[in-house]
């Protein structure tokens, strides 16, 4: 009887170990997964990216993968892939050769009107007031750690053509003209 409880004991011990050890496989396969498809996004998210799709590529069905990426990473992947997007448009937007419409299409967007809708709702302000604010703080910047810069040269660093325009939206968006800010 004695040799019989350790035997037991040995076997439910061994039994736990292993549905331990195929619970930890499973859950860094999961996690595996989860980062692979991150990665995918991360490379590709210019692409016109489906669920589906994803979901094809590391071979489990839309609904499971679903529910594996949102246990990943706390979100569902279309907000996954919206906030890479719109992380990137903001890196481009800081760019001033680029207008909005171009980047629109270099972060996945056929559509301006529908990716400003999107930019606001993560962002909380259009892409225009963005790309406004970025090209103000910048130039700013310029005036502040190069005071014999002439505003002409500000204009063109920051993004704009037109150095009358330039001076409008400055004096608009910081309240003095600048060749006044200091």
């Amino acid at each position: 009887a004695g040799d019989m409880n350790a035997l037991r004991h040995w076997f439910i011990g061994k039994t736990r170990e292993i549905c331990e050890n195929i619970s930890t496989f499973r859950e860094r396969e999961n996690e595996n997964v989860v980062s692979r498809v991150k990665g995918y996004i991360n490379e590709n998210f210019v692409k016109d990216i489906s669920l589906d799709d994803v979901s094809r590529l590391v071979d489990i069905s839309p609904y499971y993968f679903s529910k594996l990426f949102k246990q990943g990473t706390g979100e569902n992947f279309i907000e996954y892939l919206t906030r890479t997007r719109m992380r990137q448009a903001c890196v481009c937007l800081r760019n001033p050769d680029y207008s909005i419409k171009q980047i629109c299409a270099m972060v996945g967007y056929s559509d301006p009107n529908y990716f400003s809708r999107i930019f606001k709702k993560y962002v909380g302000l259009s892409p225009s007031r963005y790309l406004t604010k970025i090209r103000m703080e910048k130039a700013c910047q310029l005036i502040k750690n190069h005071p014999e810069i002439q505003v002409k040269e500000v204009a063109d660093q920051v993004g704009y053509k037109d150095i009358h325009y330039f001076s409008k939206v400055f004096r608009k968006e910081m309240g003095v003209w600048p060749s006044e800010y200091k």
